[in-house]
């Protein structure tokens, strides 16, 4: 957290030269902030300078950029200052979004860490020094010149434009230097904040964070040098703080009081009206059992993190650990444990893929509390379930890695293709395993031997199921044979559809490969964004293109708007949908709109299915349903092989008194030849790992 308060207060204080020293206004600070983020990044890996130059270099050129946009700004005010600053903001978001060589794109930049000579800041612990020399260096500048001729001029600036004029005073001089100084602090806080999480993503630097800068300037204190780190600190303390209290506030009667029952988003079956969906098996003919409503949408969506704490490891509330580390009173439990595994969860309430993020991570998070019940937790220790909110946001994500390092994590349960892939490096560098809810075939070069440009190797990143790129493959080939059995004249069109974003761009080309191999005319991809909305624009594209096959590469929620407009639109194409792009909860919100939709499934049994290992999927249900009638969807099941993939691993470390680490777990994945979990027989799927490749299914 100090760090953060470091290179944040140092962004903080040049908004506040800006707005309160020289009472003028920004809205677009935080643009501003990544533009240094990324110069940062991108002169250290295109031209090879060290980071230690990178830095203040990076807040040059953002000093740069600022007075570009600040010089037009100087000669306005009020609301017509605050819109054009704002214009700022998206221009520059708009700039990240498309310069793929500056920025990484849609996919974000990895950065590397601080080095000095043969010094290398790669633990938070050296990276505080760094940043702690920074504020010092940048605030002892701003103090100095607020003494200086310039100093006052810019608050006479601020207090009394016309009488600073009459003096000679360069209004439009000093208002546009007042952006190139704030431009040039928020670069060197961008560049600090870029080498400190090691990786920059386009998402993190919006409106919101812009607004944030303005809060922690107003909250210091405007016209406050030291109220500028003050604010920072405010702002970076007080979701610790609110988590504290509703820590402490767990389980209470003021806890009970207010907790909210689930929200039921879907109808329930009217006994006749509603659509009843089955899933035909392609490949048998077979239909599948009939399909109904997860009721439990707005449950969260977690990274999971099982950390391993010792077996002989103290700890008591407000002491010292026998390991060396402080547990403070606020993170106690009412009854520590010895021998606990604990399992950090990373929860999401929001985010473009929450709808099928839900039932999978209630699936993993059933898994282990059934796991501690039934089986006395993993190789003989509890796993004590911690929860953080990442909001689908790879840089939080990132970060909250950063604090799972450093609490000896041994293996992680995670979720999005664009936090995965950004973790790569950190957990092939920490060996730490990690079970992913993404499929990405980038995630699956395990001995880093494809030669795919961008492409590191993968020894540490596992999946349950087949990659976004082999189930497409499968569906086109599944296409090809469809066209020709319905004897249509002509090649076949065939379009990708999905956000520009990693996830639906994983198999973009290796479906688009396959499709022209298999004698498809390929068309150009349309886009649609990841959250629900209007596409009424976009199912007329694919009508005046001809297309007769369409992969949605975005989670349901989207795909439904997308399946019901082109109803609406009489749209005549058969679509393909991903992993995550259709499940019962989907077919039945899109009602007839979702019929003949062709989607990998990847268990071998539904819910309710006649399997020998359904019954154990049942009981993991009741750990949060002791009735035991929600219906459970295909990412539940997911889940549970999934987080049993990884009980086992863990087991297989753990046996004949082996030591659980990283290492020994990856090698765990590797012991088994058509893997199926015991006692999950005919739900979960074989998997088969190995050293070379990680390409499960």
């Amino acid at each position: 957290m100090l760090i953060n308060i470091g290179f944040l207060g140092i962004a903080a204080l040049g908004l506040n030269i800006l707005v309160g020293f020289t009472g003028q206004i920004s809205i677009g600070h935080a643009a501003f902030f990544g533009f240094g983020a990324f110069m940062s990044a991108w002169l250290h890996e295109r031209w090879h300078i060290p980071v230690v130059l990178c830095i203040p270099l990076a807040g040059t050129a953002t000093a740069l950029v600022g007075l570009v946009f600040g010089a037009p700004a100087a000669r306005l005010k009020g609301l017509y200052l605050a819109i054009a600053t704002l214009a700022a903001q998206f221009i520059l978001e708009d700039f990240f979004a498309r310069a793929q060589w500056f920025t990484g794109g849609v996919a974000g930049r990895i950065t590397e860490p601080f080095e000095l000579f043969s010094w290398r800041a790669d633990r938070e612990e050296s990276y505080l020094y760094v940043v702690l020399v920074a504020v010092v260096i940048m605030y002892a500048f701003a103090a100095n010149l607020m003494r200086t001729r310039d100093g006052r001029a810019l608050v006479a600036v601020r207090d009394h434009y016309l009488s600073a004029e009459v003096m000679g005073v360069n209004l439009a001089y000093y208002r546009t230097l007042s952006f190139g100084i704030a431009s040039f602090y928020a670069g060197v806080g961008g560049a600090l904040y870029a080498h400190y999480l090691l990786f920059v993503s386009v998402e993190a630097f919006n409106i919101l964070f812009s607004i944030q800068f303005l809060g922690m300037v107003i909250i210091g204190g405007l016209g406050s040098i030291m109220g500028s780190l003050m604010g920072a600190a405010f702002m970076v303390l007080l979701p610790e703080v609110v988590q504290a209290g509703a820590d402490a506030l767990a389980g209470s009667a003021i806890d009970r009081t207010l907790k909210l029952g689930k929200l039921d988003l879907l109808p329930e079956r009217d006994g006749g009206g509603s659509v009843n969906h089955s899933l035909p098996d392609l490949r048998t003919e077979r239909d599948r059992a009939p399909l109904e409503a997860d009721q439990g949408l707005l449950e969260a969506l977690p990274l999971f993190a099982l950390i391993n704490t010792g077996g002989n490891t103290t700890c008591r509330c407000g002491s010292t650990c026998s390991d060396g580390r402080r547990r403070p009173r606020w993170r106690c439990r009412q009854r520590p444990m010895r021998n606990l595994s604990r399992l950090a969860t990373s929860w999401i309430f929001s985010g473009g893929t929450s709808d099928v993020g839900t039932p999978f991570s209630q699936g993993v998070n059933d898994t282990f509390a059934w796991v501690n019940k039934t089986r006395n937790g993993v190789a003989g220790r509890q796993v004590n379930v911690l929860a953080n909110d990442y909001g689908y946001q790879a840089p939080r994500a990132v970060s909250q890695y950063q604090s799972w390092s450093r609490d000896r994590v041994v293996g992680i349960m995670g979720w999005g293709t664009a936090d995965t892939e950004a973790l790569v490096r950190f957990v092939t560098r920490d060996k730490i395993p990690y079970v992913s809810g993404s499929y990405s075939a980038a995630l699956t070069d395990a001995a880093g031997k494809s030669g795919r440009q961008g492409v590191e190797a993968t020894p540490y990143n596992f999946f349950y199921g087949p990659s976004y790129s082999d189930a497409l493959r499968a569906m086109l080939q599944w296409a090809a044979d469809d066209w020709k059995a319905k004897g249509k004249p002509g090649k076949p069109k065939y379009v990708h559809m999905g956000a520009n974003h990693p996830y639906p761009n994983s198999p973009k080309a290796a479906g688009e490969a396959l499709a022209q191999e298999l004698g498809f005319e390929v068309l150009p991809p349309v886009t649609f964004a990841l959250t629900p909305g209007d596409y009424t624009a976009q199912c007329l594209t694919l009508k005046n293109q001809g297309a007769n096959y369409a992969y949605l590469g975005n989670t349901a929620g989207s795909n439904i708007s997308v399946l019901r407009a082109c109803q609406t639109a009489g749209v005549d194409v058969q679509f393909l949908g991903n992993v995550w792009g259709m499940d019962e909860n989907a077919m039945k919100a899109a009602g007839a709109a979702a019929n003949g939709v062709v989607f990998p499934v990847r268990t071998g049994a539904v819910w309710g299915a006649q399997a020998p290992g359904m019954a154990n999927v049942q009981a993991i249900s009741r750990m949060s349903d002791a009735a035991g009638t929600a219906y459970r969807p295909v990412h539940y099941l997911a889940g549970v092989c999934s987080a049993m993939l990884m009980v086992e691993a863990m087991e297989t470390a753990a046996a004949n008194g082996g030591q659980v680490t990283g290492e020994r777990i990856r090698d765990g994945f590797y012991t088994r030849k058509d893997w199926v979990p015991k006692g999950f027989e005919g739900v979960c799927v074989p998997s088969n790992f190995s050293a070379q490749d990680h390409r499960g299914h």
